[in-house]
C-alpha cells in the first residue's frame, strides 16, 4: 500500500513540475512599442535601450543601454539612463573595486517625426530646466521600465 502511495505522489509531482518550472523561470528578453516604429527592448539582464525598428541607418538616434525608467506620450520619449563609468578592476593593493555608474538622462523628440532630436546624455537639473521648456514637466513622469513589461512575456 505503501509502495502505491508513494508511485501516485511521485507521479504526481512529476506531472505537474515541468509546469510549475515554466512559471518560475522568465525571460528576460522582452519589448514594447512606444510612438510609431520606436520600441523599448531589453535583450538581457543589462542591456535594455530605445531604439528605432526597422532602421537601418546608424546615424538615427537611440537613447542608449541601460535605461532603467522611461515616459511618453505622442511625441516625445524620456528616459533615465544608468550608464557604466568605469568596469570592475583590481586596484594596486590586489582589491577588486566594483564599477561605476553613473545616471543620465534623456530626451527624444519626435515631433518632426522623420527627423527625431536626441538630447543627452543631461544630468539631472539639465533635464527638469528641459522638461519644463517643452512644456513636459507636468505631463510625463519616469516609471521603471518593468512596469510597462508586457504580462504574457
Amino acid at each position: 500500500m505503501k509502495i502505491r502511495y508513494y508511485v501516485a505522489l511521485s507521479t504526481v509531482i512529476l506531472a505537474l513540475l515541468p509546469a510549475g518550472c515554466g512559471r518560475l523561470v522568465q525571460s528576460s528578453e522582452y519589448s514594447y512599442p512606444l510612438i510609431g516604429d520606436w520600441h523599448f527592448v531589453k535583450s538581457s539582464g543589462t542591456t535594455a535601450q530605445i531604439v528605432l525598428r526597422k532602421a537601418h541607418d546608424t546615424r538615427i538616434p537611440s537613447i542608449p543601454s541601460t535605461v532603467t525608467h522611461l515616459a511618453w506620450n505622442d511625441t516625445h520619449i524620456i528616459a533615465q539612463q544608468r550608464a557604466l563609468i568605469e568596469p570592475g578592476h583590481k586596484n594596486d593593493l590586489g582589491q577588486y573595486v566594483g564599477p561605476t555608474f553613473t545616471t543620465n538622462f534623456w530626451i527624444l523628440d519626435l515631433t518632426d517625426y522623420e527627423n527625431p532630436q536626441l538630447s543627452g546624455p543631461l544630468n539631472m537639473n539639465e533635464f527638469t530646466e528641459q522638461l519644463k521648456e517643452r512644456g513636459l514637466d507636468n505631463n510625463l513622469t519616469l516609471h521603471e521600465t518593468d512596469s510597462y513589461r508586457p504580462k504574457q512575456q
